[in-house]
């Protein structure tokens, strides 16, 4: 067996979680500019520690404020300005959306 061969198991591994993590890191910034999770964030000081399984079972109530921008200011981007992850990217799956 070439020896390149013994190895590749654990590179697409290792792979596939570098991938998975930026694409996690990707979600959170997402998640950060939410108008949905800014509401429950305000309202629940413990939604920071909570688990994703409990997350995934909360329903925000009441209608999201729009955002505003001053005149001659820039829309925000949805990923808050930190590095993105081009869709092409190879493990690169979408946030989920939790509005």
């Amino acid at each position: 067996m070439i020896p390149y061969w013994l190895h590749r198991a654990e590179q697409v591994a290792l792979l596939n979680y570098v991938a998975l993590r930026l694409s996690l890191e990707g979600a959170v910034e997402t998640l950060d500019g939410s108008v949905n999770w800014k509401t429950y964030r305000a309202s629940n000081p413990e939604a920071e520690s909570m688990t994703i399984a409990q997350l995934l079972k909360v329903e925000v109530h009441g209608a999201p404020l729009p955002t505003r921008t001053l005149p001659g200011q820039k829309e925000p981007h949805a990923n808050g300005g930190g590095a993105t992850i081009p869709r092409g990217a190879p493990g690169w799956r979408p946030a989920p959306l939790l509005e």
